[in-house]
Parts: structure tokens; C-alpha cells; sequence
């Protein structure tokens, strides 16, 4: 029911293999699960995840791309719900929540540092069984 392709955390891949892993989801039906804030500025260069190719990927660059094909797109922690710390004035990177970044109202944001876990699996759980959360509680 549930398959993690990529968490920088825990995923036994790294560099160029593990964004190959995160590519190729793309075209499949997913879902997204964000964890940090998302910093804009110097084109995302604060948070670099990998240089593929040659070319420096930031996490901007990953959310913008797997966010156009995602079923669902979870903001797990108060980072990417509202930017966290890393938001904070005066805020040099410009890290913004995940909502703010893709201006989108679509996301679903479970807040808190950390979240509670049972509010992410119990959501996960939902989307599984029920495949929609009413957008009105979003």
C-alpha cells in the first residue's frame, strides 16, 4: 500500500541514484510528502539535494517538478506547513511553506516539530481507503 521511494533520512541511495529513484515516480501515481521548508533564494541553491548530470538539483527545483503529477502533496512538520525557523526574519535563504511556494491551497499540511506521527500515518491511511480529504479542512 505504501512504498517510500526517497526520504534523505532513511533511504539506503544516494547522489545521482537516488534522484533516479525520485525521476522515476514521476509518470505513476503518487504521493508527495515534503519535509522542510523551501528556500528561493539564490535559485534554491541552500538547499542543494544532488548533482545529476553535471547540473546542481535544489529542493525547489524537486518540488516544483514531482508536485505537477502528485495525487496528494503532504507538508509533514511546521517548516513546509508555514516555513519554521528557517522562515524566521530575516530569513536570508527566503524559505517558504510548501503552500506559499507552489501558490497552491491544494496541500495538505500537518503541522507541528515533529509531527505527530499518528496524524501522518491516520492521513495516509485515509487518502488510501477514501482517495480525497474534503479540501473545505485543508
Amino acid at each position: 500500500m505504501l512504498i517510500w521511494i526517497f526520504f534523505g533520512s532513511i533511504s539506503g541511495a544516494e547522489g545521482e541514484k537516488a534522484y533516479e529513484k525520485i525521476l522515476s515516480v514521476y509518470n505513476t501515481e503518487y504521493i508527495l510528502f515534503v519535509s522542510g521548508a523551501i528556500p528561493v533564494a539564490a535559485g534554491g541553491l541552500y538547499t542543494t539535494i544532488v548533482t545529476y548530470k553535471g547540473k546542481t538539483i535544489t529542493a525547489m527545483e524537486i518540488i516544483r517538478e514531482a508536485a505537477k503529477n502528485a495525487k496528494h502533496i503532504i507538508s509533514i512538520g511546521t517548516c513546509p506547513c508555514y516555513g519554521g525557523p528557517s522562515a524566521a526574519a530575516p530569513n536570508p535563504s527566503q524559505a517558504k511553506g510548501v503552500k506559499d511556494f507552489l501558490g497552491r491551497n491544494d496541500i495538505i499540511q500537518i503541522p507541528g516539530c515533529p509531527a505527530n506521527p499518528l496524524w501522518v500515518f491516520g492521513t495516509v491511511g485515509y487518502l488510501i481507503n477514501y482517495e480525497n480529504i474534503d479540501r473545505e479542512y485543508l
